[in-house]
């Protein structure tokens, strides 16, 4: 095992941290609700060189948080009945009953977590120990009547102290080592005097049955005695033999105790018995303090120095910590895997040794509870509450003594009033963020006139503490907002919402759409959209016109109603049993009052609408009105703005969401009734209202280092996991709940895959039936398990990644869209999957293109539209406006389908992040992403804008081309002055390529184009320098230096001008064969050039002139090649090698040509659209680089288009296909009839619903 002694158990006197290399950090592991203390804080991952250190750096740091929160195991050969731990905590003893019934002593050293001595001690059944003070004797019980004194070194027996008649059960030596202390089968408990040379004793007192076990107070002062009588005795010591102590009160205890222990400040006295049960007293006066409920039987006890905590063992295989004063949940310890015989707290009072009779010893890091402070509530009943931005406190509309008033707490919890709240009964409130004013809104008290109005408006100015106006209302009030700019005022009641301008209280209308009282209403930032919800169980949408005479319009609704098949099942009203002692006989059940009037919550990008109802809570797509997610469950508040999270309050815990995909993170219960949940302006607390007052509470996402959050009821498996997830030893998935690690915002699926473990992260991210996939999310920096892998080369980690997300896509059938929106977590990985040349990614492509099937898109358009209409959105569901058609249906026109991608692209033309993923693109070794239908969209927008970059560019060169051919061709033109033309010419071209060399010079050449363009124009610099000087008198004479550089100029140039035949779709793909085909002939003119040189040598042996030149030899061969050659005129050798050549050369090697050209166009033909996409990725990755000044709007896009409904080239198509096409279009045509079906059935029972209602209420009008 990788740890050392000094990393677990190392402490300087001045209490420093642990020492962990390279930095002094101590961790902590704790559940939610505890901050860790650290000394000094840490910033992760700061200041690191790349993403893929980052990353590295991030998960070390999680991974040495868990290493170094391991436990010590050291297993032993031989079982254990009874240890002692050395005053210096190095040095664990203990005794081992072999099966012979004879007693062996054994030593371990933790530092080397080795047995280093292993040898027999006594010939008896011994199981009961103690150490002298100097840790040089031994003296041990057990079936004998006498106590055994044994030589710590040589094991010698040096004695026996005689004096009880029975078996000794329990040894205990006083702090000072002078006294010994012992409780016997005999009934008796005795005192030893160490310091004497015969040892002797003195009874203490005696019970009424055996006395089984004991424990010594830490100042030697008092004993207590557990006695197989039912009692346990509370003895007062008295050292001197003639002056007998007194038992100062005894307690019962049925089935009789099995271990008691004195806490070390003597406030507590633990007793653990047969049942289970343990029972904590008061010391002083043995009053019942607390009783807790181990299940089985406990076996030992120990309190930690601080009185705070209390940890018990028991025959379940189970260490269990407990809270002293219960208001925490007990937390398991569960690495044993038998009986758990003994446990005591280590010097350091964090950290626990505990043994089995698995023959196994365990030291372990005690976890910390959670820290809570009570507010101040007494005779207090809070009404309301909010948290103050500008003054940082926490206040609330609240019933103290017998009237109404606004309070503060401050943060020590003590409780201010504000201002009182004298007319009215508070039923409504609203607080204004950034403003001073709260506005209350209430009945009148019966005690004040009402002048013909029952309800009143008041504003109070919390900073002023006074009630700055207000105003009278007839009729109830069921709910009042403010818009976010404070200019509207919106007041709920009966049927109808008045708005009224805040400044002067003026009536601006009136909006009616609720059929009853309005019970909550939300409001977006610009006051243009309108949530409202009333009893009619009616969400609705309401578009605000409030500079208009329209007013307002309703939009969309939907219905929270119950059938009544639903209302039988579900029930609206909850019970929930809280247990003021967590024990069995002792609990009170307490009904939640709570009004539930339903909660409108509008999320801070005011993409979405968070509600909830009774028992559904749904998150709504604002724009669209699409449901994201459903649950079926009561949640009493929703926490925005945490860290990407969300916090659902339940009344017993919070469920943890993510607030980007809407995934379940991780959940923690509480052991108090939540009826609602305050955040502070900092983030940094959350408040909770309960049954039993205002409790304060640290948000441990705002934790400073490594924190656990999550269900504490599975923290002991959870460590477990990792612990053998880090041995190597896990072959299965934790789904017993889900945990993140803060504030790095990690979990399991990060740890799987920084470990390699693609099998485990498969299964996390399917689930089962039975089991919820684990949540894949980035974390705090940003990176996602699938970072994790790349950044690792852990290819098959990312095919599992990338393998699980293609099927929740394809698998995903229901209405809700939350399932597609954890793509995004995926966008920043796409460079690192191109640049791998991940095999399926083309497919993957493909699967993130989906057809959008939102019911509020219309399904057809105005012919006269011009289709396909692309949006780029930085909305997953894009408003119908946003392509401008009408959302209505036309009476004529095209069938038109939605398709939008699952990720967000960067699409901003000359970004750094575009440019990125174009290289990666171009470098990806899987060149089928370029037929994938995304990117050949994102290619098709991009060169709309580029292609006039290239048309300008390709401009320039004609002219430079057509100057140079007219200087060339025409004597007229062939001055110095003309050659100023295509000079000027070339001069814009080469400012150009200057322009890339100066972004990537060693980049720039690595391109063969590049590196023709600057040949053409130094070439052509120095030809026109060379002309300018007179050194080439192109007016006089062609030279022969001149002729050869001019023509060379002429073939670079003619030669660079072919590339910009890739403007054109139609020539597109021809350069891409023209070159293709140059590269795959090489190996064929290697063979013909080879057998051109071998017949020029043959011809060349034929001539009989030995000074005849090589060269017409090798041109006369190579002319054979074009058909040309001598016909012979005799038949001899010279004739059949001629022959020969003829055969070889021109008919096969030229056919066997023809047979590679066709094979290359065949290839390049079949492959067409990759060619012609990267043909125009390359152009395309051109113009985005010189266009440097957008390099920082890195902005993305989720993109969508609108098309033609129609299967697409089907007489290109092999008939499977089309047939597949067409199966899938009418399975998907009959998913949306029965879509369509079930809706207008809906429509038809509520419209039936009503018109019942209605005829109810004329029957009763007219009768």
């Amino acid at each position: 095992m990788d740890l050392n002694f000094e990393k677990f158990f190392h402490k300087t006197e001045a209490n420093q941290e642990v020492t962990k290399s390279p930095s002094n950090q101590k961790y902590k592991i704790i559940p939610f609700g505890t901050e860790t203390i650290t000394g000094q804080d840490k910033t992760l991952n700061s200041d690191t060189p790349s993403t893929a250190s980052k990353i590295k750096e991030t998960m070390k740091e999680v991974m040495g948080y868990f290493k170094l929160n391991l436990s010590i195991t050291i297993k032993t050969p031989l079982n254990i009945s009874c240890f002692v731990i050395s005053k210096n905590y190095s040095t664990i003893y203990f005794i081992s009953n072999p099966k012979d019934h004879s007693s062996r002593f054994c030593k371990i050293n933790l530092e080397s977590e080795e047995v280093i001595i292993e040898e027999n001690l006594y010939e008896k059944y011994l199981y009961t120990l103690a150490i002298s003070k100097n840790e040089e004797f031994i003296y041990a019980g057990g079936d004998y009547i006498n106590i055994l004194k044994f030589d710590i070194n040589s094991l010698e027996l040096i004695s026996e102290l005689s004096g009880h008649s029975r078996y000794i059960n329990k040894l205990l030596i006083d702090n000072s080592g002078d006294y010994l202390f012992s409780a016997s089968d005999d009934h008796s408990v005795k005192i030893w005097d160490l310091k004497s040379e015969t040892f002797s004793n003195n009874t203490l007192f005696i019970s009424g049955n055996r006395c089984y076990s004991m424990d010594l107070s830490l100042d030697n002062q008092h004993l207590c005695v557990a006695s197989d009588d039912m009692s346990v005795y509370v003895y007062e010591i008295s050292y001197d033999f003639n002056q007998p102590g007194k038992v100062i009160y005894r307690l019962p205890c049925d089935p009789p105790a099995t271990t008691v222990k004195i806490s070390s400040n003597k406030t507590f006295l633990a007793i653990g018995n047969g049942n289970g049960k343990i029972y904590l007293y008061r010391f002083d006066n043995g009053e019942l303090y607390y009783k807790f409920n181990h299940n089985t039987k406990v076996l030992d006890i120990d309190i930690n120095n601080t009185e705070e905590i209390l940890i018990s063992a028991g025959v379940d295989s189970n260490v269990k910590i407990w809270d002293i004063h219960g208001e925490y949940d007990m937390i398991t310890f569960e690495k044993h895997r038998d009986v758990v015989r003994g446990v005591v707290f280590m010097k350091d009072q964090e950290r626990v040794c505990s043994f089995d009779d698995d023959k196994t010893f365990f030291v372990w890091k005690v976890p910390s509870f959670e820290v809570k402070k009570r507010l101040f509530t007494k005779n207090v009943r809070v009404l309301f509450l909010w948290y103050s931005k500008s003054k940082h406190v926490l206040e609330g509309i609240c019933e103290y003594n017998d009237s109404y008033s606004i309070l503060s707490w401050d943060d020590d919890g003590n409780i201010f009033k504000v201002v009182d709240i004298e007319e009215i009964i508070p039923d409504a409130f609203y607080k204004i963020e950034g403003f001073k004013e709260v506005v209350v809104a209430g009945k009148f008290k019966d005690d004040n006139e009402n002048k013909g109005f029952n309800s009143r408006i008041s504003f109070f100015n919390t900073y002023e503490q006074k009630c700055v106006r207000s105003f009278p209302v007839n009729g109830e009030i069921g709910s009042i907002i403010v818009s976010h700019d404070c200019k509207y005022f919106f007041l709920g009641q009966f049927f109808k919402i008045v708005v009224y301008l805040y400044s002067d209280l003026s009536v601006i209308g009136e909006i009616f759409a609720v059929n009853g009282m309005v019970q909550t209403m939300g409001l977006d930032n610009l006051t243009s959209q309108f949530y409202v919800f009333g009893n009619d169980e009616i969400l609705h949408k309401i578009e605000l016109k409030l500079n208009d005479d329209e007013l307002y319009k309703e939009i969309d609704w939907k219905s929270y109603k119950l059938t009544d098949d639903e209302s039988n099942v579900r029930k609206l009203t909850i019970r929930r049993k809280i247990k003021v002692n967590p024990s069995e006989e002792n609990s009170i059940d307490l009904e939640n009052n709570i009004k539930d009037h339903g909660k409108i919550i509008i999320s801070e990008n005011q993409q979405f609408i968070y509600f909830a109802y009774k028992e559904k809570f749904e998150i709504i797509q604002a724009n669209s009105f699409a449901l994201i997610l459903s649950l079926d469950f009561k949640y009493v508040q929703v926490l925005t703005n945490l860290s990407n999270t969300l916090f659902l309050i339940r009344e017993d815990g919070i469920d943890i969401y993510g607030s980007r995909s809407f995934q379940y993170l991780s959940s923690v219960n509480k052991k108090f009734t939540i009826q609602t949940a305050i955040l502070s302006s900092d983030y940094q607390s959350i408040f909770f209202l309960t049954a039993d007052g205002l409790i304060k509470m640290h948000n441990q996402l705002k934790n400073k280092s490594l924190t656990l959050l999550g269900d504490i009821n599975h923290l002991g498996s959870f460590q477990l996991h990792i612990e053998n997830l880090i041995k190597g030893n896990e072959d299965s998935v934790y789904f017993d709940s889900q945990w993140l690690i803060e504030p790095v915002h990690i979990n399991l699926l990060h740890i799987y895959a920084y470990l390699n473990r693609s099998d485990l992260l498969k299964e996390a991210m399917e689930g089962s039936q039975d089991q919820t996939p684990i949540a894949f999310f980035n974390t705090s920096d940003n990176f996602s398990p699938l970072s994790v892998s790349l950044k690792m080369n852990f290819s098959e980690c990312t095919h599992s990644i990338i393998s699980c997300l293609r099927k929740r896509i394809k698998n995903d059938c229901s209405s809700a869209s939350a399932t597609k929106m954890l793509f995004q977590f995926i966008e920043e990985n796409l460079v690192d999957l191109n640049r791998m040349g991940y095999g399926s990614l083309h497919k993957f492509y493909n699967d993130i293109f989906v057809i959008d099937k939102s019911i509020y898109l219309p399904n057809f358009c105005n012919a006269e539209f011009e289709l396909p209409i692309i949006v780029k959105s930085s909305m997953i569901f894009p408003s119908v406006k946003e392509f401008g058609i009408s959302e209505d249906n036309p009476d004529e026109g095209n069938s038109i389908v939605f398709r939008k991608s699952l990720l967000r692209m960067y699409t901003e033309m000359g970004s750094s992040k575009s440019i990125e993923f174009l290289k990666s693109l171009e470098d990806s070794k899987n060149e089928k992403n370029f037929e994938t239908r995304i990117i050949r969209l994102i290619l098709d927008e991009k060169w709309k804008f580029a292609r006039w970059f290239i048309w300008v560019q390709a401009g320039i060169y004609v002219l430079y081309l057509i100057f140079l051919s007219f200087y060339n061709v025409y004597a007229s033109c062939r001055t110095s002055w003309f050659l100023i033309l295509p000079f000027i010419a070339n001069f814009i071209l080469y400012s150009y390529e200057v322009f890339f060399m100066f972004i990537s010079f060693s980049e720039y050449f690595q391109e063969f184009w590049n590196v023709i363009d600057s040949i053409r124009s130094w070439l052509f610099i120095i030809y026109s320098i060379l002309v300018w000087s007179d050194y080439f008198k192109v007016e006089i004479d062609k030279t022969s230096d001149e002729r050869y550089l001019l023509s060379i100029i002429i073939f670079v140039s003619w030669l660079r001008g072919i590339t910009y035949f890739r403007i054109t779709r139609s020539t597109r793909y021809l350069i891409k064969l023209l070159f293709q085909v140059c590269w795959d002939i090489l190996p064929f003119l290697f063979i013909l050039f080879y057998s051109v040189i071998a017949f020029s040598l043959m011809f060349k042996a034929f001539d009989e002139d030995f000074n005849t030149s090589f060269f017409p030899f090798l041109t006369y061969s190579y002319s054979i090649l074009l058909g040309n050659w001598d016909i012979p005129t005799s038949p001899n050798f010279y004739s059949l090698v001629l022959f020969l050549a003829t055969i070889l050369n021109p008919v096969i090697s030229l056919n066997l040509l023809i047979a590679i050209l066709s094979d290359t166009y065949e290839t390049v033909n079949l492959n067409r659209v990759i060619a012609d996409s990267q043909e125009l990725a390359s152009m395309i990755l051109e113009v985005e680089t010189l266009l440097f000044w957008k390099r920082n709007q890195n902005h993305k896009k989720y993109i969508h288009i609108a098309e033609n409904d129609s299967v697409e080239d089907l007489e290109d198509m092999e008939y499977d296909t089309v047939i597949e096409k067409i199966k899938k279009k009418m399975f998907r045509f009959r998913k949306e009839f029965y879509k369509s079906d079930k809706t207008m059935k809906k429509f038809i029972d509520e419209v039936t619903s009503r018109t019942n209602i209605v005829k109810e209420i004329m029957s009763r009008f007219y009768n």
